[in-house]
């Protein structure tokens, strides 16, 4: 941002006048960080571990080296219940960072550099602890902001949610024997018969 300054002259083809100058005030602004690649389609199967589905995800930023905040977000029009945007269980925040989830949104702060960011979304995983999770494609949005507060557009990644049929579940809640006599009805109804099933 230091002042330039720029001189004029002009040349009429036999001499050239003295040079006139000016200076010119540079003014920074902020550019905004960027991510990539946005788009990728992934695919989570009922009870399965966490899905991280940042991997390749990179972030620069022409004129900051620092990271001061992250988001990843479930979108509201796809978020279900039971799901879950965690860190790997492999994975540490370095001091000074944080992360947070509540309702859809893994929120990270705590300045740090792109490097350091980079690493932590990429350890994001999606899971769901559903047994019987809704089949909209969850849209999932990242984000991330510069030490001097600007925002980066945000990528998209699209998960598709495969549920799983459980079996259904018979339990008895007496462990009395039950009493049935020759060639006569007898029902089991009101035995301690139990029958579940979470998804059916």
């Amino acid at each position: 941002t230091l002042t330039r300054t720029v001189a004029f002259a002009l040349n009429d083809g036999l001499a050239s006048s003295l040079a006139a100058n000016r200076n010119v005030a540079v003014t920074a602004v902020n550019d905004a960080p960027e991510l990539q690649p946005s788009g990728l389609t992934y695919s989570y199967t009922e009870d399965a571990s966490g899905l991280a589905l940042l991997q390749g995800v990179q972030i620069t930023d022409v004129d900051s080296t620092q990271i001061s905040s992250a988001r990843v977000t479930i979108s509201a029009a796809t978020l279900a219940q039971g799901d879950v945007l965690a860190l790997s269980s492999s994975f540490s925040l370095p001091a000074g960072m944080t992360a947070s989830y509540s309702n859809g949104v893994l929120t990270f702060t705590g300045t740090a550099s792109l490097d350091v960011y980079q690493t932590a979304l990429k350890n994001v995983l999606y899971s769901s602890t559903s047994q019987n999770p809704s089949t909209i494609a969850r849209q999932i949005k990242v984000d991330v902001t510069d030490s001097q507060g600007a925002s980066s557009v945000a990528i998209v990644r699209t998960v598709n949610v495969v549920a799983v049929n459980d079996a259904p579940i018979l339990a008895t809640a007496t462990t009395q024997p039950l009493v049935a006599t020759e060639q006569t009805e007898s029902t089991l109804s009101g035995k301690g018969l139990q029958i579940t099933d979470v998804d059916a």
